[in-house]
């Protein structure tokens, strides 16, 4: 178990560092609304410019949008810092997806290190990020794989 621990460990730490590939708007948004918010908003808005509401306006359909996609108190904090503004939201699937498979990497090394085999920890880290076991378990495989290469 130690074995495959020091592994994973070791590989999340080689992983490239995927924020820098996020454009700076949606870099901003994670630190606004947090990680499943901004994927929603990609998710709903991705690829398009967006006229953000102003924050005196209550009931523009464009705030609507928002709480449909990310909620009440998310849509409060992004109207904060964009209102009025007409911002593209990129799509960016393949970035966020990378950066979501480093994450979960990380919450699976976290689990086994409080005590879960890796089994568990995928099995319970792959719901939290809305990925299947199988392609959990594939990650975490083709990390230890890259490392014990010396890749």
């Amino acid at each position: 178990m130690q074995k495959n621990t020091n592994y994973l460990q070791n590989s999340i730490n080689n992983l490239q560092d995927n924020d820098n590939l996020l454009p700076s708007i949606i870099t901003h948004m994670m630190e606004i609304i947090g990680y499943q918010n901004t994927q929603k908003l990609i998710n709903g808005l991705g690829g398009s410019n967006f006229d953000m509401p102003d924050y005196r306006t209550d009931n523009s359909q464009n705030k609507q949008i928002l709480i449909d996609l990310i909620g009440q108190q998310a849509t409060t904090e992004l109207i904060k810092v964009f209102s009025g503004e007409r911002v593209y939201i990129p799509k960016c699937h393949s970035e966020l997806a990378r950066l979501r498979n480093r994450r979960f990497c990380q919450a699976v090394q976290a689990d086994i290190d409080n005590g879960l085999t890796k089994t568990q920890a995928i099995k319970q880290q792959a719901r939290q990020f809305n990925i299947t076991e199988r392609w959990g378990r594939m990650l975490a495989n083709r990390y230890l794989q890259l490392h014990s290469k010396g890749i």
